[in-house]
């Protein structure tokens, strides 16, 4: 979160202040974005936040969309304002309904800082860039995130972020298609008929935990590899924001960085939470990828001479892959099937 720390400092210096008259605001001029209008953090007479946003002509009606976004702490409006002794104005008005007490402020200034990042980063209007932003907030707010924030979630998401994280720099966008794990597949990665299991772990040698009867079965596919990274804690590691943040960077396509952020919305991240997870830092020690073929161990539907009872809806098993032949990734196979999973991207528009 690029202004956080930077809005942070400007809101304890209005938390100074006292409260201004019914009408009027008590604001600082934010200057990141002062080649596309004015940008001020401001607080109103009942002690609610405001980002403010130079108004382009014919705001009004573009931002009528927001209205489906809004929060019952968050609300979008156009309106006329004084701040700070400045002459009257018409400004987008993005305003935190909640004052300095309220639970709500730290995730309104995440929201503010990717509010002002995506308005460096993008050539379209203020309000166009709000409306993205809000769009991808959304999912952030409305869907029932970790109850915990857990080592083993950290890792697990950590493990699938360096793959995808590798795919796009060298595929580019359309990789994250790939990502199918969030959308209820049984696979992190598949695409073209060729699947990729990612895994995790601080365990020497490998551990791996496997969630379904369908993880390892390798006739479901081509080609079936199973790709693990140790791990240890260690504060020259990556925390999940600092992974995130490279993704940002490079996936270019909006339609891809919209899948990106549904899928790290559908698996309980949240982007207020972001402080939280910089407190568990991973570094990535070796990796490791193995074919999983008939002589690799697992458990299947084809081990069961009779079919599982309808009332079991589940079964997890752990793996631990000793004795178990790897293959380099720059073999050709394993070079020949990632290049054949993103090329299957790329089909699939």
């Amino acid at each position: 979160m690029k202004y956080v720390g930077a809005i942070e400092s400007l809101v304890q210096g209005l938390d100074s202040n006292a409260l201004p008259n019914t009408g009027r605001l008590v604001g600082k001029k934010l200057r990141s974005v002062e080649n596309r209008g004015d940008a001020w953090l401001a607080i109103d007479e009942v002690d609610s936040l405001h980002l403010l946003l130079t108004a382009e002509a014919g705001a009004e009606k573009k931002f009528r969309r927001l209205v489906r976004f809004k929060q019952r702490f968050l609300k979008f409006t156009v309106r006329k304002w004084i701040v700070s002794g400045q002459s009257e104005q018409e400004y987008l008005d993005i305003c935190c309904v909640a004052d300095r007490k309220s639970e709500y402020r730290k995730p309104f200034m995440y929201f503010a800082s990717d509010c002002l990042a995506e308005l460096e980063s993008e050539a379209a209007s203020p309000s166009e860039a709000i409306h993205r932003v809000a769009q991808r907030w959304h999912r952030f707010w409305v869907l029932p995130g970790q109850n915990e924030i857990t080592s083993q979630w950290t890792k697990g998401l950590l493990g699938e972020l360096w793959f995808l994280l590798d795919l796009v720099k060298r595929f580019g966008s359309e990789a994250v298609k790939t990502w199918t794990g969030a959308q209820g597949h049984d696979h992190d990665f598949q695409a073209n008929n060729i699947a990729f299991e990612i895994k995790a772990t601080e365990t020497m040698p490998p551990v791996v935990q496997i969630s379904n009867l369908t993880q390892l079965d390798y006739t479901l596919f081509r080609s079936l590899w199973l790709v693990v990274y140790l791990v240890t804690e260690h504060k020259d590691g990556e925390a999940l924001p600092d992974v995130l943040g490279q993704l940002e960077a490079l996936v270019e396509d909006p339609m891809m960085r919209d899948l990106l952020w549904q899928n790290l919305a559908e698996l309980g991240y949240r982007r207020q939470l972001e402080d939280q997870y910089r407190e568990i830092i991973f570094k990535k020690t070796k990796s490791i990828i193995y074919p999983v073929d008939k002589f690799f161990p697992s458990v299947t539907r084809s081990h069961f001479k009779l079919p599982l009872d309808g009332r079991v809806h589940g079964l997890r098993y752990n793996v631990k892959v000793a004795g178990v032949k790897s293959t380099p990734f720059s073999n050709v196979s394993v070079r020949n099937a990632i290049a054949g999973l993103c090329a299957g991207a790329k089909i699939s528009k």
